[in-house]
C-alpha cells in the first residue's frame, strides 16, 4: 500500500475495538447455585459450548471488520505503481486545467481565436473524465491574478467553460497562478497524482522578465512542483503561428509639454494642458511582426474623429508620431476634462490598436492677487512683476478672450475679500502685514477645497504674526530676516531640491535650470519646515541643508506654497528676469489647477470613482464599447472640507480598456482605462525553450484517456467500502441464523 490521503482518519480503524468492549462489558457476572436438574443442562451445554463460542466469535468479528473497513475507506488508502493491490485499486484523478486569460490569448489569425482553440482544448481534456469515479476538476482562469472557477465534478467544469466568452484585459501572472496550484495541493495533500495543464499562446514576457531569467515567484512554485515529483504540462494553442506574430499595438500615449517631453508619465493624474486650444500628443506604435508596416494613426477627442497620419512602423520596432490638435475653448468651465483616444487600424488583435487619456484642458483660470503694499508707482507697486508675467498687457482682465488666466486683484482690507477668494483657484498673497481673521478664515477654507496659495515675504511682514494667525496655513516657521539691504557683501542663490516637481518642471531642463539658480537673492527670511512641508527649492547660506525658500504643504484638497523672499525687486534680481519669473508663476498657477480628488486616468482593474457637488440622480455607466447600466450603488456624502460632496464608486474594477463615462446632473464625468502594453508584444517562446526553464515544465498533456486507470495504481477507498458493505451483510445473516437456531 502506497499511503493514505488522509492518514489521521486511519487510526479510526482503533473504533474496531468498540464492539468488543461493548461485548465485555455486557458479559453477565453471576454466582453459580447447584439445584437437583442442573447436572442436566450442564451436561448439554458442554456438549454445545465449543460450537456456540466460535459462532460469537465469528460473529464480534464481522462487526469488528465493518467497522475498521468505513474508518480505512474515509482515510482513503492509496496503492502504489506495481503494487499488489493494484489492479484492485480505484484511481481518481485531480486535474488541474489552468486557462491563460491574458488579453493576448484574443489574437485572430483566422475565424478562430487563440481564446476559442484554448476553450475547445479544456473540453476536449475534460469531457473524458469520469465525475462518477471520484475524477475532479480545478479550472483556473488566469490574468493578474488566479480565478478559481470549479474544483468539483467534470460537469461543473465543462458548465463553468460554457460561461467564458472573452480573454480578460489584463497580463498573466504565472509565479501567482503556479503559487495557487502548490497551496492547493498542499492542501489537498497531493504529489504526482495531480495532473497540471497549462492552456496558453506562450507568449515569451509570461514567462520571462525582460533580462531573460525567470521570475523568482515562477522560480519557487516550480521549485515546489519538482519537489512533489509533478510537472505543468503546457499546451501550446499557438503551435502554427509564426514565432512572432503579425502585430500592431499602441504601447504609448501621452501628452506632451511645452519641450515635447511627455507629461504625467507613471501617474494617473490628468495632464494639466497649459494652452487649451493647442496640444500636441505623442504615440507610440509598435511592431511585433518581421516585416515594416504601414499604418494610419488618428486621434479622437470626446468621440469625435480628427484628422489623421499615416506612418511606416518598422519591422520588430517603433515609431514615435506626434500629433497637434486644436480644441474648443469652452469659456463658461473653469475646469474642463477632455477625453483623448488614439487608434491605429484594426488588426489581428483588435484590443491594443487604441489607447485613452483624459487631460485637464482648463479655461482661463481665476487668479486672485491680494496686494499688501500697493503703490500708484509701478516701480515701488508690489505687485507690478507678478501682475505682468500672469496677465501681459491687459490680458486676462475681459480684454483677452485668449488669455490663460482670469487675474483680478483685491487688497487685504478689501470687503469683498470673502466672495473673491472663494472663486479664485490661485490666491497670491505679496508682502501682506497682517492678515484679517476674515481674509484667514476664508483662505483656510477655500485652500481645503482644494485651491492653491501661495504666500510671499517682504518688508511688511512680521514673522510672529504669521506664526500665529496663519498658523494653520504655513508650510514653514518663519525666523529672523536675514541678508545686506545694501546689496554689497555679497548675495545667494537658489538650487533645486526637487527637480520632478511640476511647480519646478520648467527649470528641470538643463538649458533653463541657471535661470532659476543663478539668479541673486539679496534679502529673506530664513525658515523651519514643518514635518509635513516638503522644501522645493532652497538657498546656499549653508552647506548642506540651506535656509528654504520655496516650500510646499498639503492642507485639506489644496496646498500651500510659502516663497521666503518678495515677488517684486526688493529682496531679489528675480522678478526682472522673465525667463525665471514667468515659467515660476505659470508653473505654479498650472499647479493650482491639477487634477484633485479621485483619478481620472486609470489600468485596468481600478476602481471608477467620482465626486459631485450635488446628489448624483439617476447616474449611469457607459462602458466602452457602448453598453450603459444605471449604477445602483448610493453615493457616499463626504466630510466637510473634501473636494465634491458626494461620492460614488461607479464600478469596483474596470475590466476593459477605453474610455468610461459616468452620465449624472445633466453631466458626463470621464475616465480614461490602459492595459499592460506588454500584451501587444507576441514574441513567442518555444517549446524548447521551455523545457530548457525548469524541470517541472513539459509539453503536451499526461494522459489522452482513460483506457488505463488502473495501470498505476490509485485509491483503494471503493474497495473497503465494497468490504464494509459484505461485512455488515454478511453479520445481518449470521445474526438472523443465530437467532433462528436458538428458537430451534
Amino acid at each position: 500500500m502506497g499511503g493514505f490521503l488522509n492518514p489521521l482518519l486511519a487510526f479510526g480503524v482503533l473504533a474496531a475495538a468498540v464492539p468488543l468492549i461493548i461485548h465485555l462489558l455486557n458479559r453477565r457476572r453471576h454466582k453459580p447455585m447447584d439445584w437437583a436438574a442442573m447436572r442436566f443442562a450442564r451436561a448439554a451445554w458442554k456438549r454445545i459450548r465449543r460450537r456456540t463460542r466460535f459462532e460469537n466469535l465469528f460473529l464480534l468479528l464481522l462487526r469488528m471488520a465493518a467497522v475498521a473497513c468505513f474508518a480505512l475507506a474515509l482515510a482513503r488508502p492509496l496503492t502504489s505503481e506495481g503494487g499488489l493491490l493494484a489492479g484492485l485499486s480505484q484511481e481518481q484523478r485531480d486535474v488541474y486545467v489552468l486557462i491563460d486569460g491574458s488579453a493576448s490569448m484574443g489574437y485572430r489569425a483566422d475565424l478562430e481565436s487563440l481564446w476559442d482553440r484554448a476553450l475547445t482544448s479544456a473540453r476536449d481534456r475534460i469531457e473524458p473524465l469520469d465525475g462518477a469515479a471520484g475524477d475532479r476538476v480545478h479550472l483556473y482562469l488566469l490574468g493578474d491574478r488566479p480565478r478559481r472557477l470549479s474544483d468539483r465534478t467534470p460537469s461543473d467544469a465543462l458548465s463553468m467553460l460554457t460561461s467564458l466568452q472573452e480573454p480578460l484585459a489584463e497580463g498573466l501572472d504565472l509565479g501567482a497562478a503556479l503559487s495557487r496550484v502548490v497551496t492547493d495541493m498542499n492542501e489537498r495533500n497531493l504529489g504526482s497524482s495531480a495532473e497540471i495543464l497549462l492552456l496558453t499562446d506562450m507568449q515569451r514576457a509570461n514567462f520571462l522578465r525582460p533580462d531573460g531569467s525567470l521570475p523568482q515567484e515562477v522560480q519557487e512554485a516550480l521549485q515546489a512542483l519538482i519537489e512533489r515529483d509533478a510537472k505543468v504540462f503546457v499546451e501550446d494553442v499557438n503551435a502554427d503561428f509564426e514565432r512572432r506574430p503579425d502585430n500592431l499595438s499602441v504601447t504609448l500615449f501621452a501628452a506632451l509639454d511645452p519641450f515635447g517631453e511627455p507629461m504625467g508619465l507613471g501617474t494617473q493624474s490628468a495632464p494639466v494642458l497649459k494652452d487649451g486650444r493647442n496640444a500636441m500628443f505623442m504615440a507610440r506604435i509598435e511592431n511585433s511582426g518581421d516585416q515594416a508596416r504601414d499604418v494610419q494613426v488618428a486621434l479622437l477627442v470626446d468621440g469625435e474623429r480628427r484628422p489623421s497620419k499615416r506612418v511606416l512602423v518598422p519591422a520588430l520596432g517603433s515609431q514615435d508620431v506626434e500629433l497637434e490638435l486644436r480644441l474648443a475653448r469652452d469659456e463658461s468651465a473653469t475646469n474642463t476634462f477632455r477625453e483623448i483616444e488614439v487608434v491605429i487600424e484594426t488588426d489581428a488583435l483588435g484590443i491594443d490598436d487604441s489607447r485613452a487619456l483624459v487631460v485637464h484642458a482648463p479655461g482661463a483660470l481665476p487668479i486672485l492677487l491680494i496686494n499688501g503694499a500697493p503703490s500708484a508707482d509701478l516701480d515701488s507697486d508690489e505687485l507690478t512683476y507678478l501682475r505682468a508675467a500672469l496677465a501681459p498687457l491687459g490680458a486676462g482682465n475681459g480684454s483677452n478672450s485668449n488669455a490663460l488666466f482670469a487675474v483680478s486683484e483685491a487688497s487685504p482690507e478689501d470687503s469683498e475679500i470673502a466672495r473673491l477668494v472663494e472663486s479664485a483657484q490661485l490666491i497670491w498673497m505679496a508682502n501682506v502685514e497682517n492678515p484679517s481673521p476674515n481674509l484667514v478664515a476664508a483662505l483656510d477654507a477655500r485652500v481645503r477645497q482644494g485651491a492653491s496659495l501661495v504666500i510671499s515675504v517682504g518688508d511688511r511682514v512680521l514673522p510672529e504674526t504669521y506664526n500665529q494667525s496663519l498658523a494653520d496655513l504655513m508650510p514653514a516657521e518663519l525666523l529672523e530676516r536675514r541678508g545686506d539691504p545694501s546689496r554689497r557683501s555679497g548675495f545667494r542663490r537658489a538650487r533645486i531640491d526637487a527637480p520632478g516637481h511640476p511647480a519646478l518642471a520648467f527649470f528641470r531642463d538643463e538649458r533653463f535650470q541657471l535661470f532659476f539658480t543663478e539668479v541673486p537673492i539679496f534679502e529673506y527670511f530664513a525658515a523651519k519646515s514643518h514635518a509635513s512641508s516638503r522644501v522645493l527649492a532652497s538657498l546656499d547660506d549653508k552647506i548642506g541643508t540651506g535656509s528654504p525658500l520655496l516650500v510646499e504643504r498639503p492642507v485639506g484638497q489644496g496646498k500651500v506654497f510659502l516663497w521666503t523672499t518678495t515677488i517684486d525687486i526688493d529682496w531679489t534680481l528675480f522678478p526682472e528676469s522673465p525667463t525665471s519669473l514667468i515659467p515660476l508663476a505659470h508653473e505654479l498657477a498650472f499647479e493650482s489647477a491639477a487634477q484633485r480628488g479621485p483619478l481620472r486616468n486609470l489600468h485596468v482593474g481600478d476602481a471608477i470613482v467620482a465626486r459631485f457637488d450635488a446628489f448624483p440622480e439617476g447616474a449611469s455607466l457607459m462602458e466602452p464599447g457602448g453598453a450603459a447600466r444605471r449604477i445602483d450603488r448610493a453615493a457616499e456624502e463626504l466630510p466637510e472640507g473634501s473636494l465634491g460632496t458626494w461620492e460614488l464608486i461607479a464600478r469596483d474594477n474596470a475590466a476593459q480598456p477605453g474610455v468610461w463615462r459616468i452620465n449624472s446632473n445633466n453631466a458626463v464625468t470621464s475616465f480614461a482605462v490602459t492595459m499592460d502594453a506588454d500584451e501587444g508584444r507576441l514574441e513567442r517562446l518555444s517549446a524548447e525553450e521551455l523545457i530548457g526553464l525548469s524541470d517541472a515544465f513539459a509539453t503536451g498533456a499526461k494522459r489522452e484517456s482513460t483506457s488505463s486507470r488502473n495501470d498505476d495504481g490509485g485509491e483503494l477507498f471503493r474497495l473497503f467500502l465494497w468490504l464494509a458493505l459484505f461485512m455488515l451483510i454478511g453479520e445481518s445473516l449470521w445474526s438472523r441464523y443465530l437467532n433462528r437456531e436458538v428458537r430451534a
